[in-house]
């Protein structure tokens, strides 16, 4: 297995992670013989470090084949951000919303803002927006 771990934590609390034979059974023979393993990249800024594991149920230093580290870093416009102009609204009032300094990958990955009822569960919106740039203003109505 190969994964993406905060640098110095401890085996087995990762933060994304790959069986490499999922990625190698989708690959020609040619590719297997110099595999190049995709993971993604964290959103938030920080030191971490990929790890190779030679089995994905026991993850221990033993059976840890090797690692390294990088550090993630935002560009020069800053961290992202959104803004709402307030705490409550009155039914059907407009909810302006701004986003800003939005990741390029995140727009690519189809990230959004979206109005959940609250204790929703996960995905269940009462209407969303995907973000399209890296700055936008949005709204919605209130319920």
């Amino acid at each position: 297995m190969i994964c993406i771990a905060s640098a110095g934590s401890a085996h087995g609390q990762y933060i994304t992670q790959q069986l490499i034979t999922q990625q190698l059974a989708e690959k020609t023979d040619t590719e297997k013989a110099n595999p190049v393993i995709k993971l993604h990249v964290p959103a938030e800024h920080g030191k971490y470090e990929v790890r190779l594991y030679d089995n994905d149920q026991s993850l221990t230093s033993s059976s840890l084949i090797g690692s390294a580290r990088f550090t993630v870093q935002g560009d020069s416009r800053g961290v992202f951000s959104v803004v709402i102009g307030k705490t409550s609204y009155a039914p059907q009032e407009r909810i302006d919303i701004q986003v800003s300094n939005v990741a390029k990958r995140m727009i690519e990955d189809g990230a959004l803002v979206g109005l959940f009822r609250k204790n929703a569960a996960r995905g269940e919106f009462m209407m969303y927006e995907h973000i399209s740039d890296r700055d936008k203003y949005m709204s919605f109505d209130a319920p």
